[in-house]
């Protein structure tokens, strides 16, 4: 039987997830919420940190991900020390921004993971979108059979103008 068994377990959550490291971008970014929502907390580091990235010629004048984020700390860690985060990198031809990219991009990367409509722009994180705070996004998941996840939002798009033709870098963390 080549198939997986999915099931949700009770308690199991993500307790053996491997990715321990640092990424200063996500750190920065994830203590850059307390201010921006006033709620007084810091995060010290990065745990069950999960990367992909990859570099990609744009076909069109804009790109754009569809994703939904998740995470098992809702609702317990929302303006706490476990701030999960997600966050889209990109770098390329006409982007300058303050995040890390590759030698290849020497620009730096914007993050175009952000809760929409928000002023300033908030980064995706369980401390800037849940059931108090942008509500309208969020889905609380506890004790669903379905998904193995306390809570996850309704589908979010990031977006961002580019150059057809043209070689850009992306990385989702």
């Amino acid at each position: 039987d080549n198939t997986a068994n999915f099931a949700c377990q009770p308690n199991t959550g993500c307790d053996n997830c491997l990715g321990f490291g640092l990424d200063l971008d996500l750190l920065g970014i994830s203590n850059s919420v307390s201010a921006l929502i006033d709620e007084p907390f810091f995060v010290s580091g990065v745990a069950d940190l999960c990367v992909l990235e990859f570099d990609f010629v744009a076909a069109s004048d804009t790109v754009r991900f569809d994703y939904s984020f998740g995470s098992d700390e809702y609702p317990f860690s929302i303006n706490m020390q476990f701030n999960d985060i997600f966050a889209l990198f990109l770098s390329g031809p006409g982007i300058e921004g303050q995040y890390a990219s590759p030698a290849g991009f020497p620009n730096g990367a914007v993050n175009i993971a952000t809760v929409p409509g928000t002023d300033p722009e908030l980064p995706i994180t369980v401390s800037s979108l849940n059931a108090s705070l942008n509500s309208e996004f969020y889905i609380d998941n506890q004790g669903s059979t379905d998904v193995c996840i306390n809570a996850y939002t309704t589908p979010l798009t990031a977006s961002h103008a580019v150059q057809c033709g043209e070689t850009y870098h992306i990385k989702l963390a």
